[in-house]
């Protein structure tokens, strides 16, 4: 378990660059690319991409002397992804590659979608993506899974928006943090096609680095001690 844990780390620690890399080699794939709805993925992919191109970069913010500050962007944790009987493969595919790629890990809940699910699993053991980054899981297994501690993230394709708020009451009831449900309703993927969706499966953090403390502007820390 402790093995796991590591790897999933290691991963949300990657770059966006490096993550792209692996994730691209997963969907050149010949189980994928035989699939009716590559071309599909591969536009949702593309998109993914475009939006993603410069978040591997740090964004620096203004501060008093002696701190540097920068702002960037990392996974949100484990996503657990959830589709109906009737919901568009290539949106399945979509999302776990978004989540993937933003640095998540993900516990996916196909039942009516088992072949894909084994097709994803192995295109993906195929490219190295580490163990424990991607899981399957059982329908009865999903009760537990939207009670586990370190869950952070819900996606899930709907055919009925009407499903929405159900599913949203279940995730309010477990004892964990706020779980937002991230989800797509239009079989022609215009949620995942918005370009703040992929913002919505990753989180902001700031970097404080006092550099005082490694030779910062020593004639302002002088000017600071001296008492007329």
């Amino acid at each position: 378990m402790t093995v796991l844990a590591s790897q999933v780390s290691d991963w949300q620690h990657l770059s966006f660059q490096a993550r792209r890399h692996i994730l691209d080699q997963a969907l050149q794939s010949a189980a994928l690319k035989d699939a009716v709805f590559y071309a599909q993925v591969h536009r949702l992919w593309t998109h993914f991409n475009q939006v993603s191109a410069t978040w591997d970069q740090t964004l620096v913010l203004p501060g008093p002397t002696g701190e540097s500050n920068e702002l960037y962007l990392t996974a949100r944790g484990l996503s657990f992804i959830y589709a109906e009987k009737n919901a568009a493969e290539s949106l399945i595919l979509g999302q776990i590659f978004a989540s993937l790629l933003c640095g998540n890990s993900v516990l996916c809940c196909l039942p009516e979608h088992k072949e894909l699910l084994q097709q994803v699993e192995q295109v993906l053991t195929q490219a190295k993506l580490p163990a424990g980054v991607f899981t399957p899981a059982q329908v009865e297994d999903l009760a537990q899974a939207l009670q586990r501690p370190e869950l952070r993230l819900m996606q899930a394709v709907l055919t009925e928006p009407t499903q929405v708020i159900p599913w949203c009451q279940r995730l309010a009831q477990g004892t964990q943090v706020l779980v937002p449900l991230i989800y797509e309703a239009y079989p022609d993927g215009r949620t995942l096609l918005m370009p703040d969706y992929l913002l919505k499966l990753v989180t902001e953090r700031t970097r404080t680095i006092n550099t005082t403390a490694v030779g910062g502007n020593a004639t302002l820390l002088e000017l600071g001690s001296r008492h007329d």
